[in-house]
């Protein structure tokens, strides 16, 4: 929920000198200011299990209600960016740690494509030992060292793979995770 004022309400508010707080204004619930502040080693981070899952169980209800499929999914430690199919709309959705949907954009299409990823076939155990396997590999914390995430599934296969892209520490800064095996790209 959003909350606005008049121009000539904002504008009596402040030359009073007064906030939205000080007249008791409700106010929006606080999200992350910048989604990419937060780091891999944040406790709030999505790629922990317990936060992955709990943000999952929010865009499930938006899946499951245009009965679409994630075609797209990125997960950052700050936020997810997840594009959702359905044969007559897509939807693009972002969601923050504290679980808010700052952008939702709706665009009407059409597409008999039924592939792509439901929540049930995300397991939210693999971010972490993604980054075990990569911090064997690399003198580096890769939690920390995180950008982002990208999990697909073939449209040939149906095989699930998961990409991790690290933005600092020693190179190589790419891996992909496909049938249990961990091995650089790019």
């Amino acid at each position: 929920m959003r909350w606005r004022c008049s121009a000539a309400a904002t504008a009596v508010l402040l030359v009073a000198g007064c906030t939205d707080q000080d007249v008791g204004v409700p106010q929006p619930p606080p999200t992350t200011a910048n989604p990419d502040s937060v780091t891999g080693t944040d406790p709030k981070a999505l790629q922990r299990p317990q936060n992955l899952r709990r943000a999952l169980a929010r865009l499930e209800k938006e899946r499951q209600s245009m009965e679409g499929r994630y075609s797209n999914f990125r997960l950052a430690p700050g936020r997810i960016d997840a594009q959702i199919t359905a044969p007559e709309r897509m939807m693009n959705i972002q969601i923050r740690p504290d679980l808010s949907i700052p952008f939702v954009n709706n665009t009407p299409i059409s597409s008999p494509d039924r592939d792509g990823l439901t929540g049930r076939e995300i397991d939210v155990q693999v971010p972490e030992r993604l980054l075990a396997q990569i911090d064997r590999r690399r003198s580096s914390n890769a939690a920390r060292d995180l950008d982002y995430m990208v999990i697909s599934k073939s449209t040939i296969d149906g095989d699930i793979t998961w990409s991790a892209f690290l933005k600092t520490g020693p190179r190589p800064r790419s891996f992909l995770l496909e049938d249990g095996k961990l091995r650089p790209i790019g």
